[in-house]
């Protein structure tokens, strides 16, 4: 019976899986022929010149360590107010459908308009500067700024929200019953926080954040129109490779793409392993 509702559900699966497959594994597969020139409008040389062109000169580790900065920075802020703020607001019925609510205000907004806003704030002619320089405060560049300040600010309006509705949802299942548990037990309210809350939204906060680790990694236009002519975070130096006048530049580009997905694969990964081990140090279970 058991063997014959597993067949069921992978013959229901099978469609949409398959459509995943295809228009992922083809795609991929093509950008990978594309990079070692094997493929597209392009005249690389066959192999990997594609990848030894992009990876020579210090503008992909630059780019690479400015990629880094950027998604790792973006990634713990918006985390650690997400969590700060569904913590804060779950206590109270009215302010938890507050947060939710003002939350989902801010999810349909493009990264392009949240990028052009924050231009028109943080700008040195943006509304911030204006302000600061009527009331005589000096105020340093927020864009186009060594430390990409005017990205990874756009980043955190973006995702804390999305972390915060995320938390408050983990925060609905069994958590609660196990820290009434813990309370009844005699934990403080510190403790209960350490030893039960923040272990059991583990699996949720990592999930969370390799998510926003991968999109910020692989975002183009934010760091597009909010940062500086040099250091190219990888996805703006793979665009303008790809859209060069030389055919070479396509492959290229592809190969600076396809290295930027290595790297969110990676982090995937380490969020794997992260996510078993949290589970394993809740449940007990041997690793």
């Amino acid at each position: 019976m058991n063997h014959h509702r597993r067949r069921t559900g992978l013959l229901l699966v099978l469609p949409a899986l398959a459509a995943v497959v295809l228009l992922f594994g083809g795609g991929l597969g093509y950008g990978l022929a594309q990079s070692l020139g094997l493929a597209g409008f392009t005249d690389a040389p066959p192999g990997l010149a594609a990848y030894r062109q992009v990876t020579e000169g210090p503008a992909f580790v630059d780019g690479l360590l400015l990629s880094l900065w950027i998604s790792t920075v973006a990634t713990v802020l918006a985390v650690v107010i997400g969590v700060a703020a569904a913590l804060a607001l779950r206590r109270t019925a009215g302010g938890r459908r507050t947060a939710t609510f003002l939350a989902q205000l801010g999810l349909p907004v493009p990264h392009l308009i949240g990028a052009v806003a924050i231009g028109l704030l943080l700008a040195d002619s943006g509304l911030l500067a204006r302000t600061a320089h009527a009331m005589g405060v000096p105020l340093p560049a927020l864009v186009a700024d060594p430390y990409a300040i005017g990205v990874i600010v756009e980043y955190v309006w973006k995702e804390a929200p999305f972390v915060l509705i995320v938390v408050l949802a983990a925060l609905g299942g069994p958590v609660g019953e196990h820290e009434q548990v813990a309370a009844t037990l005699g934990a403080s309210p510190r403790q209960v926080l350490r030893r039960v809350t923040l272990p059991l939204l583990a699996p949720s906060i990592l999930a969370v954040a390799v998510l926003i680790f991968a999109f910020t990694l692989g975002a183009y236009e934010v760091p597009a129109l909010l940062g500086r002519a040099y250091p190219q975070p990888l996805p703006v130096l793979a665009y303008q490779r790809f859209t060069a006048a030389e055919l070479s530049g396509r492959a290229e580009g592809v190969a600076v793409a396809l290295l930027i997905a290595a790297v969110a694969v990676a982090a995937a990964g380490a969020y794997t392993w992260a996510s078993r081990r949290a589970v394993g140090d809740v449940t007990g279970a041997k690793r």
